[in-house]
């Protein structure tokens, strides 16, 4: 697991500056030129990027249908990897050291014995 960096909103606000600016304005006039896993690095790291901004809200962020740059990453997420969740579930054990489905489970179960009390 790698260390957690933590930032300030201000830094946070210049680091989410420089992401927009990246995906939404660099990223497209090289996307047509990039071969498959070219593109599968670059929306890998944008991943771990939402892994290193949003930590457990990661999920919640990605499907945040209000954030224009989490569109974009479902969009180009889903048109690069024949499996997303396959990439998603490799890139949160590597971010975290757990696995995915061992940890979505927890939740489900944690959910599960707490409407049951």
């Amino acid at each position: 697991m790698r260390e957690k960096h933590y930032y300030s909103i201000k830094e946070w606000e210049s680091k989410d500056m420089a992401f927009s600016n990246f995906i939404q304005n660099c990223y497209p006039a090289v996307d047509s030129t990039l071969y498959l896993d070219e593109k599968q690095k670059f929306w890998s790291d944008a991943i771990r990027y939402y892994f290193k901004r949003y930590d457990n809200r990661i999920t919640a962020e990605i499907f945040n249908g209000k954030n224009p740059n989490s569109k974009i990453m479902q969009t180009k997420i889903r048109s690069v990897w024949a499996n997303p969740d396959e990439a998603f579930s490799q890139i949160f054990q590597e971010m975290t050291g757990l696995k995915f489905e061992d940890e979505l489970k927890a939740v489900r179960d944690s959910a599960s014995n707490s409407s049951s009390n």
